[in-house]
């Protein structure tokens, strides 16, 4: 799932070059999808809301960030993918610690754990979990993880297909 969410980026041994694995991670902010369904559906209902309006210049900030890193200009702009396995800020109604927490070793006003690749797989394992709770079914779940209809279709036969290569590898 890692490979399938993020592996494009830090695949790339130019982007890795002269960083460590937690600054890798920390760039590793991706998602740019404009309109959605889940919480928050706009950056302006992100900004306002009252509890987690405050987080967002240092969101948008770790966005440019990682912007800057792909060697593209700030935009000034929320993305919804945190971390190795792009925790999506949706989570944030379940899991508030994982963008609130101050990130370890961090930088002055980095906050959130997508820097830490235990918080991003803790992250990960939960929701699947909470997803194969409800379908049953590991792949199902995997589908789930990324949403519904054709798009989280594809993504998890594409989960299937890095594992069989995997498998296929390691024998």
């Amino acid at each position: 799932m890692a490979y399938q969410e993020t592996g494009y980026r830090w695949w790339n041994s130019s982007f890795r070059k002269d960083r460590t694995a937690r600054e890798v991670l920390r760039l590793l902010v991706l998602d740019t999808v404009a309109v959605r369904k889940a919480f928050p559906q706009t950056p302006e209902i992100f900004r306002t809301h009252p509890r987690y309006g405050g987080l967002m210049p240092a969101l948008v900030a770790a966005a440019d960030a990682a912007r800057a890193a792909e060697g593209r200009p700030p935009a000034g702009k929320l993305r919804y993918g945190y971390g190795l396995f792009q925790n999506d800020l949706q989570n944030i109604l379940t899991n508030e610690a994982f963008w609130r927490t101050p990130a370890p070793g961090r930088q002055a006003g980095e906050i959130g754990l997508w820097g830490d690749i235990a918080a991003c797989a803790s992250a990960c394992i939960k929701e699947l979990d909470n997803k194969f709770a409800v379908t049953g079914e590991l792949y199902k779940a995997v589908k789930a993880y990324n949403g519904r209809g054709d798009s989280a279709e594809n993504y998890m036969l594409n989960v299937k297909d890095f594992e069989a290569a995997i498998l296929a590898a390691n024998l």
